[in-house]
């Protein structure tokens, strides 16, 4: 019986070990195929990713089997970076500033962006930043859609600026 607990615990250990690579390795396939989101950005939002995967918050996630969209942001005149990450099971939504990360206070994107990316609708991402293009933008947005399927890992991305419609989004 003690052989039976003892080998039980280890293959618990282990599959845990791997569960973690496999989402560490995600996470930096993303910050190395991202080519439009600035080095700098890129490392600090897979640091982020870590911590999140770390302190639980990406427990929904399926790391063999999944689609997993993500929009990472940061506002360049102070500094806070934005994020959610979610598939169809869960989300998280966080914001960091100041090396400090907080999951509880900040719903950073609309529900119609975020649609927009789970849909992958880049047509109409693009359509709407050319019609809302301003020069006060201060807000640059990184999209993310991730499938992994059997360890295998698809990464597409799309950057555009903030698309906000006083109409449509004040009403969520």
């Amino acid at each position: 019986m003690q052989n039976i607990t003892l080998a039980l615990l280890l293959f618990m250990l282990l599959a845990n070990k791997c569960y973690s690579q496999s989402f560490k390795k995600i996470s930096k396939r993303i910050e190395v195929s991202n080519q439009q989101e600035p080095r700098q950005l890129s490392e600090l939002n897979h640091k982020i990713r870590l911590e999140l995967y770390e302190k639980g918050n990406l427990d929904f996630l399926n790391k063999t089997n999944d689609t997993i969209w993500i929009l990472e942001s940061q506002f360049m005149d102070s500094g806070i970076t934005l994020g959610r990450i979610w598939n169809k099971k869960g989300f998280v939504d966080y914001s960091f500033q100041n090396g400090k990360l907080d999951t509880k206070t900040y719903k950073p994107f609309t529900k119609h962006i975020c649609d927009l990316i789970e849909n992958w609708d880049k047509r109409t991402i693009k359509a709407e930043e050319s019609a809302q293009l301003s020069p006060l933008d201060s807000k640059y947005i990184y999209g993310k859609r991730v499938i992994v399927n059997s360890g295998a890992i698809a990464i597409d991305t799309i950057s555009f600026s903030e698309l906000f419609n006083w109409k449509r989004d004040t009403k969520q």
